[in-house]
């Protein structure tokens, strides 16, 4: 397997999607563990979007440097730029999937707060899906798969 630096853009991407999947009251929140093992919530906000890009941005690169076996050293400075239009949900999590794959070989990932924050782009990702609010939450009819 070959591991890579996702490009700023592949970042951007992350981030605009999470702010416009966001609403007013109910910004983009995940769970960390820090430093102290104590859990704490973070979130994506408006005024936060450079902090949060350079997080995952960081976290790839750790893996792709572990996994390379390169020591750790500078990294480059990241710049938030919002990506114009809506973003699709499908794409979204096409992206989602190719980061964690450039980004789990570190020991670190499974507790990592980039792939806290995956997990919750994810399921906002997954809530806007066509189809997703119409469909029955508890599956007790043996026939679900013949409606259509």
């Amino acid at each position: 397997m070959s591991a890579f630096v996702v490009a700023d853009t592949h970042i951007d991407a992350l981030v605009t999607a999470g702010l416009a999947f966001a609403r007013p009251s109910e910004p983009m929140t995940w769970y960390h563990a820090g430093p102290d093992d104590l859990e704490r919530a973070y979130q994506l906000r408006p005024d936060n979007p450079t902090e949060v890009g350079a997080m995952l941005l960081a976290a790839n690169q750790n893996s792709v440097k572990f996994h390379y076996g390169e020591r750790a050293g500078t990294e480059p400075a990241y710049s938030f730029r919002r990506l114009t239009g809506g973003p699709d949900p499908v794409v979204v999590l096409k992206g989602i999937a190719c980061f964690e794959y450039q980004s789990c070989d570190h020991p670190d990932w499974p507790a990592s707060q980039a792939r806290q924050f995956c997990q919750e782009l994810r399921d906002r990702c997954i809530d806007r899906l066509p189809g997703y609010d119409q469909a029955p939450w508890g599956l007790s009819d043996r026939r679900i798969f013949l409606r259509r």
